[in-house]
């Protein structure tokens, strides 16, 4: 067995390329659910700034749709971790409130980054001044994407742990 220095470095070299691993994974998600809501922002501040309505439900659905699809996605590719957690003795229960946690704290960087790309876009672009009517409305979109994104994905992963060990590994990625 190595020394307790040797076995810290190894862990912390462990830790600091899993964590480069995963962050090469989630990156993509976040600009991905970053420029949907950005989008959505200036959809609605262009339709704000020449007085139209844009029906809330179908903008809703979208976004939702969208945020789900990227956590969806997420989900299918941390199979490994999945498979590795059950593996470990992890309970069902722990590990999909895990999985809805980071999805929720990834899908709510994503929203507020986009939201306020959106904002600032809206500004430069269509010269608004008054942009709180414009926040609370995406920002509601995008909270509830949030949410039905995060719960698609624990779902999901819900599902996926009622396979054995084996059976994750093997349908992983």
């Amino acid at each position: 067995m190595g020394s307790p220095s040797r076995l810290l470095e190894a862990g912390l070299w462990l830790g600091l390329k899993r964590f480069k691993t995963t962050w090469v994974r989630v990156k993509p998600a976040i600009l991905v659910l970053a420029v949907v809501t950005a989008n959505f922002t200036l959809i609605m501040a262009s339709l704000k700034a020449f007085t139209l309505t844009l029906p809330l439900a179908s903008t809703l659905t979208i976004m939702a749709v969208a945020f789900a699809a990227t956590m969806l996605h997420l989900v299918r590719l941390a199979s490994p971790d999945i498979g590795l957690l059950k593996a470990l003795g992890a309970e069902r229960g722990t590990i999909t409130f895990a999985i809805l946690v980071e999805l929720a704290i990834l899908g709510l960087v994503s929203a507020l980054a986009g939201l306020a790309a959106g904002i600032v876009t809206a500004v430069f672009l269509l010269g608004l001044v008054s942009v709180q009517f414009i926040v609370l409305p995406t920002l509601y979109l995008a909270l509830v994407s949030v949410a039905a994104g995060a719960l698609v994905g624990a779902v999901a992963a819900w599902k996926r742990l009622r396979q054995t060990v084996a059976e994750i590994l093997a349908n992983a990625g």
